[in-house]
């Protein structure tokens, strides 16, 4: 087997770049290239040099140039220069064609050829009697059409626009022949044509050709399109094929393929073209595309009656049944309205008035106290001499807020004196005077949290002369560390009264960037053995990044702690 060499990326006649091989055969090249002259695509075809020796090869080639140039058609390829190079190359130039053979539109892939809808086959085998029409009103018999000779174009408005290729191994009439011009067929060349596509006097070796021998081809092409398979065909070898050109009848295409409904007309015009007598075929091609145009035609009128009457029953029904009823969508519609009205107004309302209400009464409520709630997963270890009555530190400690007090504002900054005929109260027990000092601790930003009046206690018995009151020193502004608990309070009883001692301070820090009325965080610490600000503060769970929980975190940070015999507390509840 001879390999062909591949000329891409070469010049030829200083014009003509070549890009890259298109196609191929036993014969010739095509390449796509560029016309450097007129910066336009064009498709370049050269011999290949095993025939380029040969004269008679050569003078087949120079004649397909000639003759494509001399009978240019709209649906023949336009040939525009031929030439040869120094090294012995010839070629020419043909317009370049963007689509694809019909040879790939039968085989989209691998597998057998596909049938075509017959609509489409009226068209195509329409234009490719044309192009035999005026090739053989001109002398020039093509004797080689197959799929692979036949190029499709795409239209935009639909359809293919066809173009006939290769009249290499046509034949010119003797009426039309050049005297000076050289033979281009020999006995040595074998019978021109393609074995499943070649006509019985092709097959016969006459050698006079006619332009039913082309018609012949392209009954074999419709037969082919129509069904999805040639009339002929063996796996053997091409010569049964020949053969069975000669002496067997194909099968009608209406039964080799029955789903395909070919029309009857078109059915008959196929098996006149396969006629194995030449004057049995179609007297020209004229006449076959005349005849296929015709029963496209009738196709295309029947299509439209029966729209027509499809569209006047359509009508006439309508007519017989009367205005469809719209009761129903009417309703419809009027539902849909009045929800969305229904809708639009709830909407409006919760905007313009419930929001704002909502929002003036937020406003309005007044600050609420801070609760400390004490709790500790772990159970503490008990005291050494509990007290009678003490709170049990596993218990959990709810202290509520304090009552809220009337705040009085004095001119002065001096607390008012009880009378001196009023009887002096009665001494407040160790537990009241603890409460006191721990409530004392918690003035050092917002002062006394109340005022004491000659009417606050009942009058007892005088235990002592009674002293003047002084005014008590304004608070520093750091907080003092709160003294030391007594000894028998419980760890959890220590971190609850400081913690109920700071809750003003809380509650005016903290309690007004809470969400809710009643809100409550989960606190743990870890506390200083020897007391002071905490080593750490957390608000458990999904809270801790709140503003509330954010703005707790950060003032309990700020407090200096008791020192107390525990340092650890899981969960301290503190409820605003």
């Amino acid at each position: 087997m001879t390999m062909i060499p591949d000329y891409s990326g070469r010049t030829l006649a200083d014009r003509y770049l070549l890009r890259g091989r298109i196609g191929y055969g036993g014969m010739a090249t095509v390449y796509e290239a560029v016309d450097r002259e007129l910066n336009k695509p064009v498709a370049v075809k050269i011999l290949n040099p095993h025939y380029a020796s040969q004269a008679d090869y050569l003078a087949r080639f120079r004649q397909e140039a000639r003759e494509a140039a001399r009978i240019r058609h709209e649906s023949l390829v336009d040939v525009t220069d031929q030439g040869s190079t120094a090294d012995g190359l010839a070629f020419f130039v043909m317009e370049f064609l963007r689509g694809e053979t019909l040879q790939n539109y039968l085989h989209p892939s691998d597998d057998e050829s596909r049938p075509v809808p017959w609509r489409t086959v009226l068209s195509i085998v329409a234009q490719i009697c044309d192009a035999l029409q005026h090739a053989h009103e001109h002398g020039l018999i093509h004797r080689d059409i197959k799929p692979g000779n036949i190029f499709l174009i795409s239209r935009r408005s639909g359809g293919f626009r066809v173009k006939v290729l290769d009249l290499g191994i046509a034949k010119v009439l003797q009426a039309h022949r050049d005297p000076s011009a050289p033979p281009t067929t020999r006995a040595s060349q074998g019978t021109p044509g393609t074995p499943e596509y070649m006509s019985p006097e092709q097959v016969r070796g006459t050698p006079d050709a006619c332009p039913q021998t082309d018609l012949y081809a392209v009954g074999v092409l419709m037969y082919r399109m129509l069904t999805g398979t040639l009339p002929f065909y063996s796996e053997h070898s091409p010569f049964e094929v020949m053969e069975q050109h000669c002496k067997r009848t194909p099968e009608p295409p209406r039964r080799r393929a029955p789903s395909m409904e070919i029309p009857e007309v078109l059915e008959r015009e196929v098996m006149r073209a396969l006629s194995k007598r030449p004057e049995d075929r179609q007297t020209s091609a004229q006449e076959l595309a005349d005849t296929l145009r015709n029963l496209e035609a009738a196709e295309a009128r029947r299509e439209r009656m029966l729209r027509e009457d499809e569209d006047a029953r359509t009508l006439q029904y309508r007519l017989a049944a009367g205005p469809p009823s719209r009761t129903a969508a009417r309703w419809f519609s009027y539902l849909a309205a009045g929800l969305g009205g229904l809708t639009l107004s709830v909407t409006s309302f919760m905007v313009l008035v419930s929001l704002p209400f909502v929002a003036s009464q937020a406003g309005d409520l007044p600050p609420r106290r801070t609760a400390v709630v004490a709790r500790d997963l772990d159970p503490p270890a008990a005291p050494d001499k509990p007290e009678p009555g003490a709170d049990d530190p596993a218990d959990r400690t709810i202290i509520p807020p304090a009552p809220e007090q009337p705040r009085r504002e004095a001119p002065g900054s001096t607390t008012p004196t009880r009378d001196a005929t009023d009887e002096p109260p009665a001494p407040p027990s160790s537990k009241d005077a603890h409460e006191e000092a721990a409530d004392a601790g918690s003035t050092d930003d917002a002062g006394p949290t109340a005022d004491a009046s000659p009417t606050d206690t009942a009058p007892t018995a005088p235990t002592a002369p009674e002293q003047p009151t002084t005014t008590s020193p304004p608070p520093a502004s750091n907080p003092e560390p709160v003294p030391d608990p007594p000894a028998q309070l419980s760890p959890e009883k220590q971190l609850a009264d400081f913690l109920r001692s700071k809750k003003n301070l809380l509650d005016r820090r903290c309690g007004q960037v809470r969400i809710f009325s009643k809100e409550e965080l989960a606190v743990g610490f870890e506390l200083a053995a020897g007391g002071g600000p905490p080593v750490s503060v957390r608000v458990a769970g999904p809270r801790r990044k709140t503003p509330l929980g954010k703005c707790l975190t950060t003032e309990l940070r700020k407090l200096h702690f008791p020192p107390t015999s525990r340092t650890t507390f899981k969960s301290v509840l503190v409820a605003f």
